[in-house]
């Protein structure tokens, strides 16, 4: 494998494992909150931190199946990876 592939790679297992992490703290979120009204201020921002982790996922395993097949869209599919994170780390810097 190339160098490029196996961090496209670490970055979608990385994505994948956010993403599961963020969906099971919402369902765990929304089972608890009923029980403490303070809980139930957070629950707003989580569908959107689900979205775009989800979105940063979907575009990484995008970005590691063309670098893994050398695809002529790869470098395409790599920029909106990027964006995707940016997006991402933008959303949580802001939402925390």
């Amino acid at each position: 494998m190339r160098p490029l592939t196996v961090l496209f790679g670490i970055l979608l297992g990385t994505c994948v494992s956010a993403t599961f992490t963020l969906a099971a703290l919402a369902l765990i979120w929304a089972v608890v909150a009923h029980s403490d009204p303070r809980l139930a201020t957070g629950i707003p921002h989580r569908p959107g931190a689900i979205v775009a982790s989800f979105s940063s996922t979907a575009l990484a395993s995008l970005s590691f199946i063309g670098q893994l097949r050398s695809r002529p869209w790869r470098g395409l599919a790599h920029l909106a990876t990027a964006a995707a994170i940016g997006v991402g780390v933008l959303w949580f810097s802001i939402h925390g």
